[in-house]
């Protein structure tokens, strides 16, 4: 069914600017001539600045689509082409709050547009000390790790039982062995009188089983040693592993085995981890964010097309959860936002701001500083507010064509097009946009007082703050000749913080070694320390010679 020369009233947001399409003095012409998102921004103007600032969206496709297929007028309505009263549309997009879905409930239709509105952050990376030192168990798993330091500690277990069994044993064998007495050769027994005597023990007695018998602490070290790829002399794991009729040496073996398995795989795969980009943290929810103290700010533009203002949602998400926890932070994050005006664009480079905003233009912002200008300071949040987004079809005589239309264009994918097709754009205007954004850092100072100039274009004065950037972009781009010197792309230099996870590994090394170095030699001082003691109890237990002689 067509309807003829029906004006169909659409709202003025869904035109980049609104003094262009006033110009237009045929509208349903101007319909007529667009094909395509991507065609029209190449082939209709000539000028980069005003191809941006006219680019159109997929908003603007389906009302096209629309007014073709049901033969509706758009200059017909004269005056009253766009009512700013959002009840006296036809079709409106954008119905995000709750109070507004309300209030169209009951004068029009609501279509869901199977599309959400999210509202999300990006925060400043930080280094993650923490995340560092993980980074060096990752190569083998935390189950390996674990599963190592299992059998360490049950082996050491397993042998300081075994040797304290043994010990026991030991002594109570030499308790039950006699006690020798010495008696000089000359002498008679009378003079033995007057002598004095000490009882030695047997000199096969084990007093020095602290030496000979390993620790529990000297065990566990050869263990780790074999497992961090360091050799033990076979004199000491003769002495740990042998045990009188017992030989428990093949435990060494197939545990140097399981060390050389885990050490081959740790150090292959530990270059592919230091090669990964160094372990960070930034704010993942909206409470962390808040905590943080630098300025959380909004590049105050919009997606083309129509959509709701950002601080009205926050105050919606934040009024529907009033008096609790998530109500109370949303509050204050209306108060720390900050429009970006105003601020030095080196400090989005430099990370000191964060930013909120759509999550279309973070993550557009987010590749574009990082494909461009090589900016990776920045991670996006996992807490975001995220709204329906639904259309609304005003009651009237046509209202189910129009809903057909759309259902049409849903179901056969139409709308997916558009919205890729615009995605597309947006990648290519944010990175201009960028540029302008970056070109008062770049430019010279000398150019502000261009900035404030008022230029008209064909006659028409100038109003609009994106439309002054672009006219300063085209004339530091014609000075400088091609605006590509924001940021270097190429290759940076290298810096000791590009290895934070290599020096920490290296100096975990050094403290092992000379950990490893002080408990050998602390082992050779005692056994030194041992044996000077040694000689001066074998002296004092010997006989004492008689203080007169016969």
């Amino acid at each position: 069914i067509q309807i003829q020369n029906q004006c169909f009233k659409i709202s003025e947001k869904l035109f980049k600017t609104n003094h262009d399409i006033r110009s237009v003095s045929n509208l349903d012409d101007w319909f007529y001539r667009t094909k395509s998102v991507i065609f029209d921004f190449y082939t209709w103007y000539q000028s980069e600045m005003e191809a941006i600032l006219s680019v159109k969206n997929r908003h603007l496709m389906i009302v096209k689509v629309i007014a073709t297929h049901l033969n509706l007028s758009f200059t017909s309505c004269g005056s009253s082409q766009f009512p700013e009263n959002r009840d006296d549309r036809d079709i409106d997009f954008a119905i995000s709050s709750y109070d507004l879905q309300r209030q169209k409930i009951d004068s029009a239709l609501l279509i869901h547009s199977r599309e959400k509105f999210v509202i999300s952050f990006a925060a400043v990376k930080t280094n993650d000390f923490a995340a560092m030192l993980v980074a060096l168990i990752r190569p083998v798993g935390w189950r390996v790790f674990a599963c190592s330091a299992g059998l360490i500690l049950s082996i050491t277990l397993l042998l300081g039982v075994y040797n304290k069994v043994k010990m026991y044993s030991k002594r109570t064998n030499e308790i039950r062995k006699p006690q020798y007495l010495t008696i000089p050769k000359s002498g008679t027994f009378e003079a033995l009188k007057t002598q004095k005597f000490e009882f030695q023990t047997s000199p096969r007695s084990n007093v020095r089983n602290t030496v000979q018998y390993s620790t529990i602490s000297r065990i566990t070290l050869i263990l780790f040693r074999a497992h961090i790829d360091q050799c033990t002399s076979s004199g000491m794991v003769r002495k740990i592993f042998t045990r009188d009729q017992i030989d428990l040496q093949f435990l060494y073996v197939i545990w140097l085995f399981y060390c050389l398995l885990i050490a081959t795989t740790y150090k292959s795969n530990l270059v592919q981890q230091l090669l990964s980009p160094t372990s960070t943290l930034s704010a993942c929810t909206f409470s962390e964010l808040l905590q943080d103290d630098r300025p959380i700010v909004g590049f105050g533009g919009r997606r083309p097309g129509e959509y709701p203002l950002l601080l009205e949602i926050i105050s919606t998400e934040a009024a529907k959860f009033q008096g609790s926890e998530r109500g109370r932070i949303l509050t204050q994050l209306i108060q720390r936002y900050e429009p970006t005006e105003g601020r030095r664009p080196d400090l989005a480079l430099s990370g000191k701001i964060n930013v909120l905003e759509d999550e279309a233009i973070i993550t557009g912002m987010l590749a574009l500083m990082r494909n461009r200008y090589s900016v990776n300071h920045y991670g996006k949040g996992k807490d975001a507010i995220v709204n329906e987004e639904f259309w609304s079809v005003k009651y009237g005589h046509y209202t189910n064509d129009i809903a057909n239309v759309i259902g049409r264009l849903v179901n056969g994918g139409i709308t997916d097009l558009f919205r890729l097709h615009q995605e597309v754009m947006e990648y290519a205007i944010g990175e201009i946009l960028l540029k302008v954004y970056f070109a008062s850092f770049v430019a010279d100072q000398s150019s502000d007082e261009d900035y404030n100039d008022d230029a008209d274009d064909g006659g028409i004065q100038h109003r609009d703050p994106l439309r002054k950037d672009m006219k300063r972009f085209q004339r530091i781009k014609s000075r400088v000749g091609r605006l590509t010197i924001d940021l270097p792309v190429g290759p940076v230099p290298l810096t000791t913080a590009h290895f934070q996870i290599l020096w920490i590994l290296l100096n975990s090394g050094v403290l092992l070694a000379g950990l490893v170095w002080l408990i050998e030699i602390r082992t050779d001082l005692l056994n030194i320390v041992y044996s000077v003691f040694r000689r001066k109890i074998y002296r004092k237990i010997t006989l004492v010679e008689p203080a007169n002689k016969l």
